[in-house]
């Protein structure tokens, strides 16, 4: 018996028994890779977060290094877990739906094209519709982990912080920065998975499993690093209107779009502060995409053979 080798940018081989997995299997092993990659990265996140909450006219923080280390020694170490359980929450449904919507609209697009294999305009266009899927469940979740995340937040839990923003601020307001997290997962899904297609059509094509799993983790560090120097831009105009740090502008709706937020901010702080927590982020989704990416294709091998031997349906 053949291991799972969907036919994907996401793996090697395409000498497979099975050509296809059902969505809701790609959907179950999308949220394993999303668990996997939280638990152990999220602190990088806070430190993420809190540089990309400052101001250069008044930084708390000299670096991402020296953001850990303060962190640390005045608000110990379990407040780099603080209020991951929205983040958790999130990541079921996040990684889930980018990677069972990026394969359903990778099938679509090839249906539609009349191809017999995704070539890379179809997987950018397919990572790009995932993320945009993607932004519309994961935003209120987004809006939540920002404000705990804050070094200046009055929320011990997310559970407080969902109340009081409900209460005081209304349901829609869990939306906030809806824009820019559409355009952060866009581009950054986009890149990730064109990024990983390129890669693996640069490597041989193996039958060897441990080496299959080199090549996924890989192809998955270089999609995680090299999607962040697109997507980071919106990330932080993300961060800021979601923490409450910017406010809405009056007037037309091309004066509230993401693009016109970040050239708001080239503007007032320059193009650095445009890649605000570049270092954490590269930091987390290098490793976190190699991770994410050999998590989801070990769950799809481990759930293919359950299905072989009909323990799954």
């Amino acid at each position: 018996m053949q291991l799972y080798q969907p036919n994907s940018p996401t793996t090697m081989s395409s000498n497979s028994s099975h050509n296809d997995l059902p969505i809701r299997y790609r959907f179950v092993a999308g949220a394993t890779a999303g668990i996997s990659e939280t638990l152990l990265m999220y602190p990088l996140d806070v430190v993420k977060t809190r540089m990309q909450l400052q101001s250069k006219f008044n930084a708390k923080y000299t670096g991402p290094l020296d953001c850990f280390i303060k962190t640390l020694r005045t608000e110990g170490a379990a407040r780099f877990y603080r209020g991951i359980a929205s983040p958790i929450l999130m990541e079921v449904p996040k990684r889930a739906t980018k990677f069972s919507c990026n394969a359903k609209y990778q099938s679509l697009l090839k249906s539609a094209f009349g191809l017999d294999k995704i070539n890379q305009p179809l997987t950018i266009l397919s990572g790009a519709m995932a993320g945009m899927t993607e932004a519309v469940i994961i935003t209120p979740f987004e809006v939540v982990k920002i404000r705990v995340q804050d070094y200046n937040t009055i929320f011990t839990n997310p559970a407080q912080c969902l109340t009081y923003i409900v209460k005081h601020e209304g349901v829609f307001s869990l939306y906030t920065g809806l824009g820019p997290t559409m355009w952060r997962s866009t581009v950054w899904n986009a890149g990730f998975f064109g990024i990983m297609h390129f890669v693996h059509s640069l490597m041989p094509e193996t039958d060897n499993y441990a080496v299959q799993c080199r090549y996924n983790f890989i192809a998955g560090m270089f999609g995680g690093s090299l999607s962040c120097f697109l997507s980071v831009p919106f990330d932080v105009v993300k961060s800021q209107i979601q923490s409450k740090r910017v406010s809405v502008p009056a007037g037309p709706w091309y004066r509230r779009s993401a693009v016109s937020y970040v050239l708001r901010q080239y503007k007032a702080e320059g193009f650095r502060s445009m890649y605000k927590g570049i270092t954490p982020i590269i930091c987390r989704y290098a490793p976190g995409g190699g991770i994410l990416s050999l998590v989801y294709n070990f769950a799809c091998n481990v759930m293919a053979q359950q299905l072989e031997l009909g323990r799954v349906y």
